[in-house]
C-alpha cells in the first residue's frame, strides 16, 4: 500500500517514514506543502495519506484532505495534538492519530485502513481515533 506523508521536517527527522517502511508500506516522500502533496498524489496515486494538521491552517488542512479524498480517492489519517482542528475536516477523514503518539501506532492505523480498503472490516460511520489497540 502506498502512503503519502504530509508533515514537517521534525517528524521526518524523528523517523516516522522509517517506521512506515519497516512495516512494509511504500512511502511517497515527506511532503511539507499542500500543493506538492496534491501533485505527488496525482502521480503516485497513494491509497492513504498521513496529514499533520498542526502545521497547516484549518482551511488549508481541510482543503487538502477534501482534494485528496475527492479527486484521488485517498483515505486520510490526520495527525494532530488538537482534536478541535480535526473536527472541521471530519467529513474528509478516515481517522485521527492524536499527538503525541508512539510511532508504532502508525503501522497499526495503516493495517486497520488496509483492512477497510480490502473490505475485511467495515468503514466506520464516523472518524476513527486510532490508538495502540488494533
Amino acid at each position: 500500500m502506498k502512503v503519502l506523508v504530509v508533515q514537517d521536517r521534525v517528524l521526518a527527522d524523528l523517523g516516522l517514514e522509517d517506521e512506515i517502511r519497516m512495516a512494509g508500506y511504500v512511502v511517497i516522500g515527506s511532503i511539507e506543502r499542500s500543493e506538492e502533496a496534491i501533485h505527488q498524489a496525482s502521480i503516485h496515486r497513494p491509497e492513504v495519506a498521513l496529514v499533520d494538521l498542526d502545521r497547516l491552517s484549518r482551511e488549508e488542512a481541510c482543503d487538502l484532505a477534501e482534494t485528496l479524498k475527492n479527486q484521488f480517492s485517498v483515505r486520510i489519517i490526520a495527525m494532530t495534538a488538537q482534536f478541535e482542528r480535526a473536527k472541521t475536516c471530519l467529513h474528509a477523514l478516515l481517522g485521527v492519530l492524536m499527538k503525541p503518539f508512539a510511532f508504532e501506532q502508525v503501522p497499526a492505523a495503516l493495517r486497520t485502513t488496509e483492512r477497510i480498503l480490502q473490505g475485511a472490516i467495515s468503514a466506520p460511520k464516523s472518524v476513527l481515533v486510532f490508538d495502540t489497540a488494533e
